[in-house]
C-alpha cells in the first residue's frame, strides 16, 4: 500500500516550515542511495529557506509590503516541499520508514500522536531541555553543533554532550541568541541506532 506524507504545512509556523526545509536537506545529503534522481535538491531547499527565513525576519516592522514579501517567499518554499513530497510517495520503495528517513511524517491512525525527539527552552538561561522517543533497555547519546545548518551526519563537526540512560537530557551553558542543531541515537548493548534527523532551536 503506498504511503502517504502528512506535511502538516498549514499548522506548522514560518521558523518550523524553515527548520523542516534544512533538515530534509541535510537527509537527501546523508542517503543519496536512497533518494536517487531527486529533482527538489539540497541547494534549493536551503536558498529557499534562507529567503524565506530573510523576509520573515523584515516583515516583524509589519510594514505590508514585507510581509507580501515573506508569503512570496513562503509560497517558494510550500511548492518545493510538496514536489519533494510527490517524489518520496512515488518511489517503488515508498514506505513510512523511507518517509521518515527523509524528515516527513506518514498519514496515518495516530501517525500525529508518534512520540518525536524535542528540544525546548529549559528553565534557566542558555539551558535547552532534550526528549527522545523512549527505547526499552537503552542509553543515548546525545550530540550537538553551533551553526546556521546542520552538518552531514557522517562528518566530525558533531561535538558529544554526553551519555544518559534516560530518554531525556539537559543541555546547558549555551551561548545565548545562537542556534545550536542537536541529535541522538539510542544504544541498546553493543549495536548503536541511527542517528535522529537534527532538529534547531536558538537559546534564550
Amino acid at each position: 500500500m503506498k504511503t502517504k506524507i502528512n506535511l502538516g504545512w498549514r499548522a506548522a509556523r514560518i521558523p518550523k516550515k524553515i527548520q523542516n526545509a534544512r533538515i530534509y536537506a541535510s537527509n537527501l545529503e546523508d542517503h543519496p542511495n536512497d533518494f536517487p534522481d531527486c529533482n527538489v535538491t539540497p541547494f534549493l531547499l536551503r536558498e529557499a529557506a534562507s529567503n524565506l527565513e530573510t523576509w520573515y525576519a523584515i516583515a516583524k516592522k509589519k510594514r505590508s509590503m514585507d510581509i507580501a514579501k515573506m508569503h512570496d517567499a513562503e509560497d517558494v518554499l510550500k511548492a518545493l516541499v510538496v514536489k519533494l513530497s510527490h517524489y518520496a510517495e512515488d518511489l517503488p520503495n515508498n514506505s513510512p520508514e523511507l518517509a521518515a528517513m527523509l524528515g516527513f511524517k506518514a498519514k496515518g491512525k495516530g501517525g500525529n500522536k508518534k512520540a518525536r525527539f524535542t528540544a525546548k527552552h529549559g528553565k534557566y538561561r542558555g539551558c535547552i531541555s532534550l526528549r527522545s522517543p523512549a527505547v526499552k533497555k537503552a542509553c543515548y547519546h546525545w550530540e550537538v553543533f553551533q551553526g546556521i545548518e546542520a552538518p552531514g551526519s557522517s562528518t566530525d563537526k558533531w561535538t558529544c554532550l554526553g551519555f544518559s540512560t534516560t530518554s531525556y537530557y539537559n543541555a546547558s551553558d549555551l551561548i545565548r541568541d545562537k542556534r545550536y542543531w542537536f541529535r541522538v541515537r539510542s544504544i541498546v548493548g553493543q549495536k548503536a541506532g541511527v542517528w535522529s534527523a537534527p532538529i534547531c532551536i536558538i537559546v534564550m
